[in-house]
């Protein structure tokens, strides 16, 4: 027999008695699923795009891992000759499960990447490619690394509460170690890699130490789960003390380690927005954010012409900045607008970012600025937004007096806005 008509035999042989190889079809539906929320935001830019796809493994984790355990108790279990005639009967039995789990569901999530990649066009990431591939290389070492729990703990329990088990420790791992249920996001180093954002991530870059290190956790770990010997009493399996003492040893190190070592998994990178267009007032942004800014430059235009044709020229800034992660506004003569994304721009926050002086000290000290500065922020854009034909919405937060005092006089904004972009808060 040929070697292609052997590797042939086992592919179907593996697909006929195995249910981890059909978990690629799992991943990739998540992967898509995943990727369409929010309207796609990742578009244009590469390293959202891998750091929406980590948001896949907060539910596939599991799912790998149920279905790895699964396979694990049931090539465990004496009299399944068709399953021994696709995997080896010896240890590496388990890892023959694991490559035939773990190579399909890698290619289906590297399918995915690699379509929706071409599909953003960011050819030239600012993160740069060595580092978006070494975050996506730390992505299919949890696939592994998920399948390799699953199988460790598939050869110590019968095939139902193998899977119940492995699934529910996944989810356990990855709200341990990713910090999700105390919402700590990336304030502590988590091994299983990042938990994901579905949020612009201009401003930051990956930190190429941090992925080199959660690869080696995964790895290592992986390897012990994997080769951890098991030996079967009757209808009862245990792990021989050796492995035991290994596992135990790589488990509390897994534990230990998010404390143990600290967490810097993205370097700022505040670079200034790359294109403007227009003049009063010019407007930049990102290249990455082109395909959703014509709506964000449209609401600015209107919301400035409106401001202007009924004589309230202080309100309109001389330079709308897109902001990112780390860069903000520098100066007085420029306003802040937060990541373009697909959603439509509504019209009265972008009035609210247009005023607020975020190049100011006051607004990112430890005490906020004092109500004064609140009622005159707010009096502000309460007089913008009902420029522009809308309700204001937020008077109850400005006190009872608030509504009587809007709209404010050209005079009177004049005046006030030339004290917010002074940053005089008193």
């Amino acid at each position: 027999m040929t070697r292609a008509a052997t590797l042939k035999t086992a592919i179907v042989m593996a697909f006929r008695t195995l249910f981890g190889p059909w978990m690629a079809l799992g991943l990739l539906g998540i992967d898509i699923g995943v990727l369409l929320m929010r309207g796609a935001g990742w578009l244009g830019e590469s390293m959202s795009l891998v750091r929406t796809m980590a948001v896949v493994f907060n539910v596939a984790g599991a799912l790998l891992a149920g279905v790895a355990a699964t396979d694990a108790a049931r090539i465990s279990r004496a009299g399944n000759i068709d399953l021994v005639l696709a995997v080896r009967k010896t240890q590496r039995r388990y890892l023959w499960a694991w490559l035939w789990t773990f190579l399909p569901a890698a290619l289906a999530h590297v399918i995915v990447f690699l379509v929706a990649a071409l599909a953003g066009g960011d050819w030239s990431p600012r993160s740069g490619w060595g580092r978006l591939l070494l975050a996506l290389a730390v992505q299919l070492a949890d696939i592994g690394w998920f399948i390799a729990l699953g199988s460790v703990i598939g050869r110590l329990l019968p095939a139902v509460a193998a899977a119940l088990v492995a699934a529910v420790t996944g989810l356990v791992a990855v709200y341990f170690f990713q910090g999700l249920y105390l919402n700590l996001g990336d304030s502590r180093f988590s091994p299983l890699g990042d938990s994901g954002s579905v949020l612009s991530q201009i401003g930051l870059v990956y930190n190429p130490v941090e992925l080199v290190l959660q690869l080696a956790c995964l790895g290592v770990s992986s390897a012990v789960f994997l080769w951890s010997p098991v030996r079967s009493y009757g209808a009862r399996s245990v792990i021989r003390p050796v492995g035991l003492l290994t596992l135990s040893a790589v488990i509390a190190a897994l534990l230990l380690v998010p404390s143990a070592v600290p967490s810097d998994p993205f370097r700022p990178n505040p670079t200034p927005p790359d294109v403007c267009v227009g003049g009063e007032p010019k407007i930049c942004y990102y290249h990455e954010h082109e395909r959703y800014s014509t709506p964000y430059i449209e609401a600015v235009q209107r919301a400035s012409a409106t401001a202007r044709d009924k004589g309230y020229e202080a309100l309109v800034p001389e330079t709308v900045v897109e902001t990112s992660m780390t860069f903000f506004p520098s100066g007085p003569d420029q306003a802040g607008l937060s990541g373009f994304e697909p959603a439509a721009p509504n019209e009265d926050a972008i009035v609210s970012q247009l005023l607020s002086p975020e190049h100011c000290p006051q607004m990112y000290a430890d005490v906020q600025p004092s109500e004064v500065f609140w009622l005159d922020l707010g009096l502000l854009e309460a007089t913008w937004v009902e420029l522009l034909g809308h309700e204001y919405q937020w008077f109850d937060n400005l006190g009872e007096e608030a509504a009587g005092l809007v709209p404010l006089s050209p005079d009177e904004v004049a005046a006030k806005m030339a004290k917010l972009r002074a940053c005089d808060f008193e």
